[in-house]
């Protein structure tokens, strides 16, 4: 229905998809949304910054990008109309400053 539309979250996506052979399930967006499904589900951000440091080769190169994104969908958390992304937004600020400050 056209006025139920709504963006899938991050927990509802999952971690179906990763890996295949469509385009969205390699793009980095795609995998910013499974780290966060990783650090919503085990409630640690640390899970989360260390998935895409694991299945990310480029991680270190987009970070940067990386951030913005998960402060996109940080942005998200005070949208009243957005309840169902309250906890990812909370995540996704809290695993965006992790990863701003990650080091080597």
């Amino acid at each position: 229905r056209a006025n139920q539309a709504r963006l899938k979250t991050a927990m509802e996506f999952g971690m179906r998809g990763i890996g295949g052979t469509d385009k969205f399930s390699n793009t980095l967006l795609r995998n910013v949304l499974a780290a966060l499904h990783q650090a919503v589900k085990a409630e640690d951000t640390t899970v989360g910054r260390n998935w895409l440091r694991n299945e990310l080769p480029s991680y270190w190169s987009q970070r940067n990008l990386i951030v913005e994104i998960l402060n996109y969908i940080a942005s998200i958390e005070h949208i009243e109309n957005m309840p169902h992304w309250k906890e990812e937004a909370r995540y996704a600020r809290l695993l965006a400053e992790l990863i701003r400050n990650d080091g080597v």
